[in-house]
């Protein structure tokens, strides 16, 4: 039971949050400055703990550091949002092979890729080619 007295899955900010996240909310996974502030700090190697995470950014630059993270959130919509899902791709294009003889063409991205690539249960939130001959994506499970 809640402090309130309702059954957890009943919860009013429970209920508010994940209508948020469930009604067309399109996560930024920005890391909040002061987790990005932090984590570039000299710090002991241990565990990360995120609460009240929401679709957080910062649990995810966590684990990309290596970091063991427990994020803890009352909807499990946003949870879910982070479970095993994100993929953030940056390589060269086909075409830097031009002006690069030292790229393998074998590792660089041809049309479509790298979206093209990704398993049917993903969807690409961005993606965009940069002046440096490079593309980024950013894609999540659904």
């Amino acid at each position: 039971m809640s402090a309130d007295g309702s059954p957890p899955e009943a919860h009013p900010d429970r209920l508010r949050w994940n209508a948020k996240y469930a009604g067309g909310f399109v996560p930024s996974f920005v890391p909040h400055p002061l987790a990005v502030r932090a984590l570039a700090m000299n710090l002991p190697d241990g565990p990360v703990a995120d609460l009240a995470c929401g679709a957080s950014g910062s649990a995810l630059l966590a684990a990309g550091r290596g970091r063991e993270v427990t994020a803890v959130d009352i909807s499990e919509v946003a949870l879910g949002m982070l479970a095993d899902g994100l993929i953030a791709w940056e390589a060269f294009t086909a075409e830097a092979t031009r002006t690069r003889s030292d790229l393998s063409p074998d590792w660089c991205l041809a049309p479509g890729e790298p979206a093209s690539l990704l398993p049917a249960d993903f969807a690409v939130l961005d993606e965009q080619d940069l002046p440096n001959l490079r593309r980024q994506m950013v894609a999540r499970r659904q």
